[in-house]
């Protein structure tokens, strides 16, 4: 018999298990037909062996009918093999039935059965895979459960008889219930009639198997319970548009017409933080001609700020979703961002390590508003640190690694070029992290966060260094209205404005002068900084919800070019523990839009020329715009054996475990930062070896795709950190061998000691321990420090991109072509902020 592979059972539990998302789906009845993707429905339509399964409902312990073990029951709706496929078709729903038909999909007296019984998930079998079809089905489990359910539960689930999709209640309904019932059938009581209350599932008591999570063996096919198709799963929501080269044209076109001033450049990219689009105005051209390097570091300012907002937001239609953008995200990550990181450039002096390490004018090019950091609230003595230190560090990998003297080009040398999967059918590299392609799926590749002047995009400095996350202001999402209704609810780009005065530096924006006292306040909300937001927020046509609060909000046609067609900013309040979060414009919600409505005013609103010119992309439609893509979820990297040379190794299954049990943690876990409150998290889940190699890694339905970089440089972080055998003298603060997490590392490169105590000497990570900086205002005191003064943790970090501290990395790593070793192939970065561990088995280290 052989076995469900375990990586389709993560999957499985992920998207039929504590889904308030698909209930909220299910509910939502959009004035036209939507339109469902085929890929995510056949994606949905797990076969396990050839077993299609379709409904896995993680139940909180029940007390069993006829024993005293409190057993969670889980059923999985399987399909005949034998059958014919679901007809999976692009333009119609999923087939419906009445929800009251369906309203317990429970576990009922058939014969033979067998059982998976444990905490978290059961499966309810027989060993002769006898098949039998729905109706049957529907009706033993509803007759089981009419009694429980008769005074709670009204025709239909929401009282009135509607129809919902059926994998929306066998396969969801019942796994928001997360704590014991005293009902038999597990019914809430909570708003009797809704969606939410329906969570009948008659149960009996079996004898049964673990799964092997739970440490048994697994279950094989036959002894899954099987029904007929018609409850396989299907897509659950209908898929708005992605951006459309159009779209980009119109965007990037409204943007530069939005003021009157000239000077801004204008970038678009999808959720990948794929450039899809960039516009210089005409003061931008005139003061680069002739320096194609300087243009390119410009440019990849505004880029910065565009994938900040596409890949910090979330949102799918009728689930969660938030809009966070570059303010937002300064605001939540408060980190200290020096003078001499702004001021900088990452593509110059690179000649060679030692012209790098003596430069005064080399450097992160953070676009970042000049502080100390570490309060929230900013600015506020003595409050602690918040959750995103130093994530303007972050997203700065790329396919081209700097290899063992960390410089990359402008010669080759010992330049690494990673692993990818070939390119996609636009031409585009597939691939990040120097992931094993042999281990990824089709359709599940990712797409690295080049370079403007990387050969993916321009090919005008194809060793150019991005300059990782904006938290300057002027980066707004880009969300799709999905139904009709006229309301963005779906994530599908950002859109950055950023204005690089003479040099392409930040300083230029927030209005910089060094030794006056300016507060970060100031920084974040001088003119030009304001009327970048002013500009995004224009270009993508405002928002419907903020124009019911402030009038002007919604934005239609700007010097005769209309919005794009659906195009729409959510207008809600995030609070994080009791705390109002910026979004646009200072302060709460409407008080900020009204600042940044005020300062387009003052700036020439709608009075601007088409200034400027859109730039050239290569592999893109017309020359200089894309269409915009999706980012794959679940399973990146299949999970697989490591082959590190340590006594103990990871192997799938124990990867398979680790990340299946982090899904069910996951929907468990209220979400900090998503809408409706009481949405779930979304993770991405990264494990790797003692080498970095990346074994396996898995991506939650609409999770940030910032995470991407930040799981996988998290788990390569604590493996180095806690190898007493490579951790280097530089790095080390305690016994060599000590496990350090994340949350450590932030701990030790905050700006005070202890954390958020005004007045205490900075730890001994912190970038203030280095060179002539003025502990209090991160400004220089005198003249530029060069490369080699920033040997902290955090300063090396800063300086010296795609390093895992200072780990000389693992002999015989596999990458693609290089010069030099691969020793250091497997790095991309440190993370200053929790959600890691190091991983042992049996007491020794393996990732």
């Amino acid at each position: 018999m052989s076995p469900i592979p375990m990586n389709y059972l993560s999957k499985l539990i992920e998207l039929t298990a504590a889904s308030r998302a698909q209930r909220r789906r299910a509910a939502k009845a959009p004035s036209d037909p939507p339109v469902f993707d085929a890929v995510t429905r056949l994606e949905k339509r797990l076969c396990l062996g050839g077993w299609a399964a379709a409904g896995v409902s993680d139940f909180a312990p029940q007390q069993s009918v006829e024993t005293s073990v409190n057993d969670a029951v889980v059923v999985l709706i399987g399909s005949n093999p034998d059958s014919d496929a679901l007809p999976i078709d692009p333009t119609s729903e999923p087939p419906k039935v009445q929800a009251a038909e369906v309203s317990a999909a429970g576990a009922t007296d058939y014969p033979n059965q067998e059982t998976a019984s444990g905490p978290g998930v059961t499966l309810i079998g027989d060993d002769l895979l006898q098949v039998l079809p729905r109706s049957a089905f529907v009706a033993a489990a509803s007759a089981e459960v009419n009694a429980a359910e008769e005074s709670q539960a009204s025709p239909g689930i929401d009282g009135n008889g509607e129809t919902f999709p059926p994998q929306s209640v066998a396969a969801g309904e019942t796994s928001t219930s997360r704590q014991p019932q005293n009902s038999d059938y597990g019914v809430s009581s909570d708003d009797p009639g809704s969606p939410e209350s329906v969570r009948a599932y008659g149960q009996n008591s079996y004898s049964g198997l673990e799964l092997p999570h739970q440490g048994g063996s697994a279950p094989s096919v036959s002894q899954a319970l099987a029904v007929d198709d018609s409850l396989a799963p299907q897509a659950l929501s209908p898929t708005a548009a992605q951006l459309t080269s159009a779209d980009v044209e119109l965007l990037l076109s409204r943007a530069s017409q939005a003021t009157a001033s000239e000077d801004a450049i204008i970038a678009v990219v999808d959720r990948n933080g794929r450039i899809l689009g960039v516009r210089a105005e005409q003061d931008v051209l005139d003061n680069f001609s002739g320096n194609d390097a300087g243009l390119v570091f410009a440019i990849d300012g505004a880029v910065a700020k565009a994938r900040t907002a596409a890949m910090f937001s979330n949102g799918e239609f009728g689930g969660s979703g938030a809009a966070l953008t570059s303010r937002t995200v300064r605001f939540l990550s408060q980190s200290t961002i020096t003078q001499r990181e702004v001021q900088s450039n990452p593509n110059v002096d690179g000649g060679s390590a030692a012209a790098a390490a003596a430069s005064t004018l080399r450097g992160p090019g953070f676009v970042a508003p000049i502080g100390v950091g570490g309060h929230f609230p900013p600015e506020i003595v003595n409050t602690p640190p918040v959750d995103l230190f130093a994530i303007e560090h972050t997203n700065r990998d790329s396919n081209l690694h700097p290899g063992d003297d960390g410089v990359k080009g402008p010669a080759i040398g010992d330049d690494i070029l990673l692993r990818t999967s070939g390119v996609d059918a636009d031409g585009e590299t597939l691939g990040r992290f120097n992931i094993d392609p042999a281990f990824v799926s089709a359709g599940q590749a990712l797409y690295a966060p080049e370079s403007y002047g990387h050969a993916e995009n321009s090919n005008l400095l194809p060793y150019a260094q991005s300059r990782g996350i904006a938290t300057l202001p002027g980066g707004i999402p880009l969300f799709r209205d999905a139904d009709g209704d006229g309301v963005g609810d779906t994530l599908v780009g950002g859109i950055g404005v950023f204005f690089p005065g003479p040099d392409g530096y930040a300083d230029f924006e927030q209005g910089f002068v060094a030794g006056i006292g300016q507060t970060e306040a100031e920084r974040t909300n001088a003119p030009k900084v304001l009327e970048a937001e002013f500009i995004a927020l224009a270009a993508a046509g405002g928002s419907l919800g903020a124009d019911a609060w402030i009038p002007g909000s919604k934005v239609s046609d700007i010097g005769g070019m209309p919005a794009v067609d659906g195009l729409d900013l959510p207008f809600g309040r995030l609070d994080l523990v009791g705390i109002t979060l910026e979004g646009i414009g200072p302060g709460s919600s409407k008080t900020g839009i009204r600042a940044v409505l005020d300062q387009g005013v003052a700036a020439g609103a709608f009075t601007g020329a088409d200034s400027g010119a859109d730039q050239p992309l290569v592999n893109s439609v017309d020359g200089m715009h894309r269409d915009g893509k999706l980012v794959p979820e679940g399973w990146l990297v299949n999970a697989h054996d490591s082959t590190a040379p340590t006594s103990e190794v990871l192997t799938a299954a124990d990867v398979n475990q680790i990340i299946s049990t982090a899904i069910l943690a996951a929907d468990e876990t209220r979400a900090a930062v998503r809408l409706p409150l009481s949405s779930t998290t979304k993770m991405v889940f990264a494990i790797t070896d003692t080498e970095g190699e990346v074994i396996g890694l898995y991506r939650m339905e609409n999770a940030t795709t910032f995470s991407l970089d930040v799981a996988v440089a998290k788990a390569r972080n604590v493996a180095y950190y806690a190898d007493a055998g490579a951790l280097q003298a530089e790095d080390q603060v305690v016994e060599a061998g000590t496990a350090f997490t994340n949350r450590t590392f932030r701990f030790l490169s905050e700006p005070r000691y202890p954390s958020g105590i005004d007045g205490g000497p900075p730890p001994e990570f912190s970038i203030l321990n280095d060179g002539n900086i003025d502990r209090n205002t991160a400004e220089n005191l005198g003249t530029a420090d060069p490369v080699s003064a920033f040997d902290s943790v955090l300063g090396f970090d800063a300086f010296t991109p795609m390093t895992n501290f200072r780990d000389l990395g693992d002999a015989g790593v596999t990458s693609g072509a290089t010069a030099g070793t691969t020793d250091k192939a497997n790095q991309n970065g440190i993370v200053f902020f929790p959600g890691s561990t190091p991983l042992y088995k049996n007491g020794v280290l393996v990732g």
